[in-house]
């Protein structure tokens, strides 16, 4: 598979797709978590955003790892921080449920209005 030679190469792009294909067992690759965990991992070293919320996503559901609410707010604090908007709704998840999110309300809103703002401060 071209996906898997590429991400071996350390193409950020594809260690991301060969991640998420483990992780939900697509385009003929077999199921396996621990694998798609590693990739992502890796590609979150090259400080890829959506990988970061699709760890977000697995700590949250607990999809091969234990369910560590705080764990996925840091993931998704650390996506959305790199403009990754979609993360944001994760945030929003955790908060609903009242899971993970340290400080409360006003902590968290502080923490999403510091993100959705960083645009208009560096403009």
């Amino acid at each position: 598979m071209l996906c898997d030679i590429q991400a071996h190469k350390g193409y950020t792009e594809a260690m991301y797709r060969l991640g998420v294909f483990y992780y939900l067992g697509l385009r003929g690759v077999r199921h396996d978590h621990s694998k798609a965990l590693t990739w992502l991992l890796k590609a979150v070293e090259k400080s890829d955003p959506r990988s970061m919320e699709l760890l977000g996503e697995i700590y949250a559901r607990g999809y091969g790892v234990e369910r560590n609410y705080s764990r996925a707010y840091e993931w998704f604090v650390q996506a959305a921080r790199q403009k990754h908007y979609s993360a944001l709704n994760g945030i929003g998840y955790l908060y609903v449920k009242g899971q993970g999110v340290t400080g409360g309300k006003n902590h968290t809103m502080v923490i999403m209005s510091q993100i959705c703002c960083m645009d208009s401060s560096t403009h």
